[in-house]
């Protein structure tokens, strides 16, 4: 299954050589912190994604260290900006019911995207997503978006009958994640596939799209693909693709058992770095540069 797909809007970093040529002492310290209160298990766990990230870019020499309620990394300093700004990446993903999960203002009363040019104001098990400008499509946009919009949607993920988001990082198999090149197009792709759980949850929200596509068809009427059903791929709260289910062609839903692919990610470097952010898991909350020593 294609995931039909936008551009990624978030700092795309370029490939990384090895970094073996960099004399002894041609590092710099980088201070990073979260604004969250943190358990000293979730600080542990960022300072091993962050290693891991460190290890995949093939940054010899670099560390992460926990220094009180602060992670320092030991960076190249040929390479400081570009690690940081995979290091920083949360490297969550999401995938929501589109029209089943929006919620008012940015749904309209037949059911389609209506989405908000300003900034929205959380309520209530809800989050913000956001896309464009530099995406191909926003659900609810005609043409090319060339500013940025927000969704405002249900957010439940401890909903023990329906959690929203449907799916997660746990959904996906890490080891499975990876950066390819679509053989029809040569644009570059990344691969994953679905956890046994994840293949499950999958074929059940497409199946629920399908029948409900087919359910607004008989209520609007007219050309069937105007009552299709869409779920989005979200990647650090913004929309990354929202594919179309059609009831004519899949009424009974996708397997998931088949895996998927994100497609129109940018350049292979970009898809690189964004292959492997995913594979290393997410940080438990978001983190920002204090400083540099």
């Amino acid at each position: 299954m294609r995931f039909g797909a936008l551009a990624v809007t978030v700092v795309l970093v370029l490939a990384f050589g090895s970094c073996g040529g960099h004399p002894e002492g041609a590092f710099r310290r980088v201070i990073f912190r979260s604004n969250a209160a943190l358990s000293r298990a979730q600080l542990d766990r960022a300072r091993g994604v962050m290693q891991a990230r460190i290890e995949k870019l093939g940054l010899k020499g670099a560390t992460v260290a926990l220094r009180d309620r602060e992670l320092v990394a030991t960076l190249p300093r040929g390479n400081v900006e570009l690690a940081v700004s995979v290091l920083l990446r949360e490297g969550r993903i999401e995938v929501f019911d589109l029209q089943g999960d929006l919620l008012r203002p940015t749904i309209d009363a037949q059911g389609f995207p209506r989405p908000s040019r300003s900034r929205l104001h959380l309520k209530k098990h809800s989050a913000v997503l956001g896309c464009g400008p530099g995406a191909r499509y926003c659900p609810g946009v005609p043409g090319k978006p060339l500013q940025a919009y927000y969704y405002l949607f249900r957010y439940e993920p401890g909903n023990q009958t329906h959690p929203v988001p449907e799916l997660t990082n746990a959904d996906f198999a890490a080891g499975s994640i990876r950066q390819d090149i679509d053989p029809q197009t040569g644009e570059p792709i990344i691969s994953l596939r679905f956890t046994s759980t994840g293949a499950k949850k999958f074929t059940d929200l497409t199946l629920k799209l399908a029948e409900r596509g087919r359910v607004v068809h008989n209520r609007i009427g007219g050309a069937p693909p105007n009552a299709f059903q869409q779920f989005t791929i979200v990647i650090d709260r913004e929309i990354v693709a929202a594919p179309t289910i059609s009831y004519e062609d899949t009424p009974h839903g996708i397997s998931g058992n088949s895996g998927a692919q994100i497609t129109g990610i940018g350049s292979i470097g970009g898809a690189k770095d964004l292959a492997l952010v995913l594979q290393t898991g997410p940080l438990p909350a978001p983190f920002y540069r204090v400083a540099s020593e």
